[in-house]
């Protein structure tokens, strides 16, 4: 499988105690804790494991998304597909420039991420779609087997040399929220 050494980055964000509290008083709701910091939402369903070893495909999106005929041509079936968009290293995480950040996707473009059937998409973003568009770009991924991890802390050139991915998701979250652990080697 893999060996603890191995592991190179800690991809999740890491929250100290002070902003976790913060934002966890902001968040008010039961049902918005799960969505503080990395996270998977779980509109319709949730993945059957609580823990994931993957191997990964990790696309530099940082000047922009790749046509759709690139997403078609990827060997990710049953991978996680990394979208590495500078969000957040370029945007503190929670500003309004984070939350602004918009990759201009669209319902073509997810089709075309689809294509392939990752398990999982992950990206260093607040998630794929703006606003209303958010949620039913999350739940268009669930309808097709597939599993949207945002949130992450992806900096630097060697982020496009991982390999493979451990996923850790806290299922017991009583949210749609499901936070996260990833690890990427």
């Amino acid at each position: 499988m893999y060996q603890q050494e191995t592991i190179t980055k800690e991809l999740h964000l890491q929250l100290s105690d002070e902003d976790l509290a913060q934002f966890e008083l902001d968040a008010k709701e039961t049902e918005r804790l799960g969505h503080i910091g990395t996270h998977m939402d779980c509109y319709m369903e949730a993945p059957h494991y609580k823990e994931y070893v993957t191997d990964a495909v990790v696309v530099d999106c940082r000047n922009g998304l790749p046509a759709d005929e690139y997403f078609n041509n990827l060997d990710i079936e049953g991978k996680a597909l990394v979208l590495y968009t500078g969000n957040m290293a370029t945007n503190d995480y929670a500003t309004k420039d984070f939350f602004m950040f918009d990759m201009k996707l669209n319902w073509d473009s997810l089709a075309a991420l689809l294509y392939n059937h990752p398990k999982f998409i992950l990206i260093d973003s607040h998630g794929l779609g703006m606003f209303s568009q958010h949620r039913l770009f999350d739940m268009e991924c669930e309808k097709n087997g597939c599993f949207l991890i945002m949130c992450l802390m992806l900096e630097g050139e060697e982020i496009l040399n991982i390999k493979k991915l451990k996923i850790e998701i806290d299922k017991e979250m009583p949210s749609t929220g499901k936070p996260c652990r990833v690890y990427g080697f």
